[in-house]
């Protein structure tokens, strides 16, 4: 009887231990399950970022190549532009340059024309006065 309780004593004893076994197993299974999944959770956001962060390079290359596009076709718009003032500015020269020598050659024909009435003139007015002596001479003749 003594051994049965004992036995008795020992089982109840032997099933406590192995309850708080049991339960020491499941919250340690518990706590590495939500271990587990925090280190899913965080390998996830891992991938998350990584993807996101590819995103970021790609479109940040992308940007980069259209700024270097964008850049070069401003170069080249300035170059044109500069040329094309070049070219404006030597047109400009030429047509000055013609209206120029035209003037100069009209103000001189003009000159010219100018001199050569005035010779006329002063011819004329000499042959007016010798006429004028000529019929004051004829006048006192009579």
């Amino acid at each position: 009887a003594i051994l049965e309780l004992e036995l008795e004593s020992f089982k109840k004893g032997y099933q406590e231990m192995r309850k708080m076994y049991e339960e020491y197993v499941s919250a340690n299974e518990e706590k590495w399950e939500e271990a587990n999944k925090r280190e899913q959770e965080n390998e996830e956001s891992i991938d998350r970022l990584q993807q996101e962060c590819e995103q970021l390079t790609q479109s940040n290359s992308k940007y980069k190549q259209a700024m270097e596009i964008n850049a070069n076709k401003v170069r080249e718009l300035q170059q044109k532009l500069n040329e094309l003032n070049l070219q404006y500015q030597s047109k400009l020269d030429s047509q000055s340059s013609k209206f120029k020598v035209n003037t100069e050659k009209t103000t001189n024909d003009a000159n010219s024309q100018l001199i050569e009435s005035y010779k006329n003139l002063e011819e004329s007015n000499k042959k007016i006065e010798k006429l004028q002596q000529e019929i004051a001479a004829l006048k006192t003749v009579k």
